[in-house]
């Protein structure tokens, strides 16, 4: 969901906006200009307020997106959660977390994309790459206590879970970074239907 943009009363008072807000709208910012045309200015345009604040806020680019990582991995566990919570079914909730819009980082197909494609132009830093490894530890943390759960409960034959956890996510990435808003196939089928491939072979039933 786009960030609401706000009329600032006093832009040199980067407080009057809550982290939320503002990694809501680094995430808008994400979704249009990607990991390299990502600026200070862009967010703070869609947020109403001027890059000068956010710099004293965060102290730079770089510090404005290590707290928009944090965040994301916050977020995605939470999502993790939740999409738990919803589904007796460990692989259903393993498959609507990747694939279902609202269990998305972002309900708008481009957008999620885009999020997903912020990460992987991301490790072509160097400087940020080793704050990748958290999020990236994150997921596939989610991921393998899903798999683990779905084994317990007879969904799924007692296969390693670790790299069955990291072909899912590489392949799940691959299934965003390949897909085009011009496709007809909603980018929730197609990685829903990566998804489904990847554990046909290790179903029970």
């Amino acid at each position: 969901m786009p960030a609401k943009r706000h009329t600032p009363r006093d832009p040199g008072r980067p407080r009057q906006f809550s982290d939320e807000m503002i990694f809501m709208a680094t995430a808008e910012a994400v979704a249009r200009e990607g990991y390299r045309g990502l600026k200070l200015a862009a967010v703070a345009n869609i947020l109403g307020c001027t890059g000068p604040a956010l710099i004293h806020r965060f102290g730079s680019r770089q510090g404005l997106l290590l707290g928009y990582l944090t965040w994301s991995i916050e977020r995605s566990n939470h999502l993790f959660e939740a999409t738990t919570a919803q589904f007796d079914s460990p692989l259903a909730a393993l498959r609507a977390r990747f694939s279902d819009p609202g269990h998305r980082h972002n309900r708008d197909d481009v957008a999620h994309s885009a999020h997903m494609v912020f990460f992987a132009e991301g490790r072509t830093d160097p400087e940020f790459v080793p704050h990748l490894r958290p999020y990236q530890a994150a997921i596939l943390c989610g991921i393998e206590r899903l798999l683990a759960a779905a084994i317990d409960q007879g969904e799924l034959r007692n296969v390693p879970t670790v790299p069955l956890a990291n072909t899912l996510l590489a392949a799940i990435i691959g299934a965003n970074l390949m897909w085009s808003p011009v496709f007809e196939t909603p980018l929730a089928e197609a990685v829903g239907a990566v998804i489904d491939a990847i554990i046909a072979p290790y179903r029970i039933g």
